[in-house]
């Protein structure tokens, strides 16, 4: 399949399937796009910086082909509640980061890297990281729904990794 770039959204709708023959999603392409309620990412392998930041109507994100979540991609995105992972190898820094209602019932374990503050302000409230050596400065901060955290494969911690996630009561 060749490369093809999604430059920027100018329309107003609520569904969007995108186009199967497009493979990137440029930076700030949907930035700001009230309207949108759900998106299918299709065969989007990357995904620009932030790309849907601030899309505070964005409720449901399908990208089961991403490998590369660049930083900022879903900030702001308030009222996201569901994103569907596939193989997905990079996460940005603050790629997720004050998606208030969003939970991630699993963190994929194909993610190779995860930026700073990746989930901050999320309603995240399992996080299985046992497989990460590193867990990134303010991955999880301020998650106060989260109540369990795995991560006993980790030799280093970051700075407020979980910072104000005033409902953790086990970690291993």
């Amino acid at each position: 399949m060749e490369h093809k770039v999604f430059g920027k959204y100018t329309g107003s709708d609520e569904y969007y399937v995108m186009s199967e023959d497009v493979t990137e999603i440029a930076e700030g392409a949907f930035a700001n796009v009230r309207s949108l309620k759900h998106i299918d990412l299709r065969n989007v392998r990357h995904i620009g910086a932030f790309a849907f930041q601030e899309c505070t109507g964005l409720e449901t994100v399908i990208m089961s082909n991403a490998a590369v979540i660049e930083k900022g991609a879903f900030e702001f995105c308030r009222s996201l509640r569901s994103v569907t992972f596939g193989e997905v190898k990079e996460i940005g820094d603050e790629a997720f980061s004050f998606c208030a209602l969003l939970d991630i019932p699993e963190i994929p374990r194909s993610l190779e890297i995860i930026g700073e503050g990746a989930f901050s302000h999320t309603s995240i409230r399992r996080a299985d990281l046992l497989w990460l050596e590193e867990i990134p400065a303010h991955l999880l901060s301020f998650c106060t729904s989260l109540v369990y955290a795995d991560i006993s494969g980790a030799e280093v911690i970051g700075d407020g990794a979980f910072e104000g996630c005033t409902g953790l009561s086990y970690v291993r």
